[in-house]
């Protein structure tokens, strides 16, 4: 199983429910696709706090206390 860390509560939301809003209709497939995975197990999400996410290193531009505790959650010194 992969567990995924997520800070968006709104897509957790949407990622469990089979309701399709006209706001979120455009990426049915992507959705659908979720769906089955979190069904079958294959994918869990879980909540993470944005402070949290280690992936943020990778995707966000850090401040310099915040590239260090992304250092530190990955054991780089």
């Amino acid at each position: 199983m992969i567990v995924t860390q997520i800070d968006n509560t709104t897509a957790m939301i949407t990622a469990n429910s089979n309701k399709i809003s006209t706001k979120n209709r455009y990426f049915l497939m992507r959705m659908a696709t979720v769906h089955k995975a979190i069904k079958a197990g294959t994918i869990r999400l879980q909540y993470t706090p944005s402070a949290e996410v280690i992936a943020d290193g990778f995707t966000k531009g850090l401040s310099p206390l915040k590239h260090a505790e992304f250092c530190r959650m990955l054991n780089i010194k």
